[in-house]
C-alpha cells in the first residue's frame, strides 16, 4: 500500500514540476555588467535556450553577483569570465525560473565545463 501511494505521489506531481532551461555545448558570446541593474551579470551564448522559461530576445540567463543573494556568485563570475575570454566550449544550466533576478530572463544555477 506505501509503494502504491508513493507513485501515485510521483504521478500527480510530475504536471507541477518544473524544467530547468540549459544551453548544451555552446560558447558564451555576450556578457554584460552595468550599475543600471545593481551587482547583476547578463549572459547570451550561441546555442539554442532549451526549455527557456523567459522571453527576452537579448539576455538568456542573469546571475545575481550579489554575496547576500548568491554566495559564491564572484566564483561563478569569474568561471564565467574564464570560458568567455578563452572561447570555452560550456553547457548553461537555469532555476527554470524567469523573473526571480530580473523580468523575463532565467535566473543562471550551474557552469558545466566541456573538454
Amino acid at each position: 500500500m506505501k509503494k502504491i501511494m508513493i507513485v501515485l505521489a510521483c504521478t500527480i506531481m510530475i504536471p507541477f514540476t518544473s524544467f530547468a532551461g540549459e544551453v548544451v555545448k555552446c560558447q558564451i558570446t555576450k556578457m554584460m555588467l552595468s550599475t543600471d541593474y545593481h551587482n547583476k551579470l547578463f549572459i547570451t551564448t550561441n546555442g539554442a535556450h532549451i526549455d527557456d522559461p523567459g522571453s527576452n530576445s537579448t539576455w538568456q540567463f542573469v546571475l545575481d553577483l550579489s554575496d547576500n543573494i548568491s554566495p559564491g556568485a564572484n566564483f561563478l563570475y569569474s568561471t564565467l569570465l574564464s570560458a568567455f575570454h578563452n572561447n570555452t566550449t560550456v553547457t548553461i544550466i537555469g532555476s527554470g525560473e524567469a523573473g526571480a533576478v530580473h523580468t523575463n530572463i532565467e535566473t543562471f544555477v550551474r557552469i558545466e565545463i566541456i573538454n
